[in-house]
């Protein structure tokens, strides 16, 4: 009974999402960023 093979490919799906979350975090802040400088220097 060796289910390690699954569980490893259950983990690297967790490391992938977890990644993905934050460098979509990070682009969301970064992008945010970029709008606020842009409405002050509007304004």
């Amino acid at each position: 009974m060796m289910n390690s093979p699954s569980r490893l490919k259950n983990l690297g799906w967790l490391v992938l999402l977890w990644c993905g979350g934050v460098t979509s975090l990070f682009i969301l802040a970064y992008i945010i960023r970029i709008f606020m400088t842009m409405a002050g220097l509007k304004s």
